[in-house]
């Protein structure tokens, strides 16, 4: 799902796409949980670790997700 469609629904106030997206992200989070998805993280980096891995990501030396872990406050 891309982020316009979500910004669109939630901007132009329309309740019943709300609706329907807040069901389609339950359901997700829900699978997620339950170990149904599989979200292709690669690799888990530090956040200092982030140009590095934007550099792989722009040379396609990566298949799957990066994620980085933020510092705690």
């Amino acid at each position: 799902m891309h982020e316009v469609a979500v910004g669109g629904a939630y901007f132009s106030g329309h309740l019943p796409t709300q609706r329907d997206f807040k069901t389609i992200g339950d359901e997700l989070m829900r699978r997620l949980a339950a170990g149904q998805l599989d979200p292709m993280v690669e690799e888990v980096i530090d956040f200092a670790a982030i140009p590095d891995a934007l550099g792989r990501l722009r040379r396609r030396e990566v298949s799957g997700k990066i994620v980085a872990r933020m510092p705690v406050a």
